[in-house]
């Protein structure tokens, strides 16, 4: 699996220099942009279909907001090694494209099903 990750042309580019820094800062600001929309929906997901009252959410989606923290770890060094800081990321406007997914996780967060939000 690694190495089909690293295979991806996008990685490549960034490895050897081909792609501009402006691209690769896009991507990572885009990228803030959704994982920031991605924890409270993983949350939500297993506050509902995962949580018990009055304990903690456990289960699979309950592991989807836990994955999400070494992410927000690695983000955070990916984003001092480019030189981007908080305020940079924050006043970033995300293209509406790239903000597709993190929408959908919302809506199936919000008034999807179970089954739905797993697939």
């Amino acid at each position: 699996m690694t190495a089909a990750i690293l295979a991806v042309p996008f990685l490549q580019d960034i490895q050897t220099g081909r792609l501009p820094k402006d691209r690769i800062i896009a991507m990572a600001a885009e990228q803030y942009w959704i994982s920031r929309s991605d924890q409270p929906s993983f949350q939500l997901m297993a506050n509902r279909w995962n949580g018990k009252p009055g304990s903690k959410p456990t289960g699979f989606f309950a592991d989807l907001v836990k994955d999400e923290e070494p992410e927000q770890v690695a983000l955070q060094e990916f984003y001092r090694a480019l030189g981007l800081g908080f305020d940079q990321l924050r006043t970033y406007q995300p293209r509406p494209a790239s903000q597709i997914y993190p929408g959908r996780v919302a809506v199936l967060a919000v008034a999807g099903d179970r089954a739905s939000a797993a697939a």
